[in-house]
């Protein structure tokens, strides 16, 4: 697969992913989803996600980003931008990994796993076709 690809690869799995914490009632669907895997694989309880306005006016927000960076990755694809969402995705595991160190569930590793892949792969990217100029024409 060349670089070009990879890179849009990932930001159409973003994309998908992200898209529905954009809006209030598509983000309590994903967030009932994830406790309801946590009940259903018999972890230790947890207290319910209550839903909070302000909670989730922060959920929407984080999501209408992670779209917008999706799409900027989709369509100028650049081994530059690449390597910053792969920090980012560095970052996101951390942060993941210090809250289930903690006491949110472990159905989260599911995104753990998905940063580092995507890190490893962007970090991973040869010299080649890329063009590294974010607002040209590849």
């Amino acid at each position: 697969m060349q670089n070009r690809q990879v890179i849009k690869a990932i930001a159409a799995f973003d994309f998908l992913t992200t898209l529905p914490f954009v809006l209030p009632w598509t983000a309590s669907i994903y967030l009932n989803t994830v406790f309801w895997m946590h009940d259903a694989l018999d972890f230790a309880p947890q207290p319910a996600w209550d839903g909070a306005p302000l909670t989730m006016l922060f959920v929407n927000i984080v999501g209408i980003l992670a779209v917008i960076w999706a799409i900027v990755r989709w369509r100028t694809p650049s081994r530059s931008y690449a390597h910053i969402d792969a920090c980012g995705r560095l970052t996101v595991a951390a942060i993941l990994l210090f809250h289930i160190a903690g006491s949110v569930t472990p159905v989260l590793l599911i995104f753990v796993a998905t940063e580092l892949v995507g890190a490893i792969w962007q970090f991973c990217l040869g010299q080649d076709p890329v063009n590294e100029s974010p607002g040209s024409s590849a």
